[in-house]
C-alpha cells in the first residue's frame, strides 16, 4: 500500500491551486492517492475569507507593496 501524500495549498489566487493540482496529477501517475488541503479554509473558513479579501485588496490598491513583499519573500531563507 502506497502512502497518501497531503498537498497543502491556499486557494488565494490561482497559482497555489495550479501548483497543487500539478503535484496531485504527478503523484497519481505514480500510483499515489494524494489529497489537497486548502490550509486557510481547513483551519477556519473565516480566516480563509479574511486572507483572500486582504490579498485582493493589497493587489488592487497597493500593487507595488505586494511586489516588494513578494520579492523580499523570494530572497529570504525564512520563506
Amino acid at each position: 500500500m502506497k502512502p497518501k501524500p497531503l498537498i497543502f495549498s491556499a486557494s488565494i489566487g490561482h497559482g497555489h491551486n495550479q501548483a497543487a493540482t500539478a503535484l496531485q496529477i504527478e503523484f497519481q501517475k505514480r500510483g499515489y492517492e494524494p489529497e489537497i488541503i486548502d490550509t486557510f479554509y481547513t483551519l477556519n473558513p473565516l480566516l480563509h475569507k479574511l486572507m483572500l479579501k486582504s490579498y485582493l485588496h493589497l493587489l488592487k490598491f497597493y500593487p507595488k507593496l505586494w511586489r516588494a513583499i513578494y520579492f523580499h519573500a523570494e530572497k529570504s531563507p525564512v520563506f
